[in-house]
């Protein structure tokens, strides 16, 4: 018997879990690049 409260306390590390997968894309997409020949930035 879950009520939706709890539901969405269960549901809330998931969704978080997500955001910061998807938040880690573009920083490992990043080091990616960086790591290919001829195509380092100024960094």
């Amino acid at each position: 018997m879950s009520t939706p409260r709890e539901r969405h306390v269960l549901a809330h590390p998931v969704l978080a879990g997500a955001a910061d997968e998807l938040a880690s894309l573009p920083y490992r997409f990043a080091l990616r690049c960086a790591e290919l020949p001829g195509r380092a930035g100024p960094v």
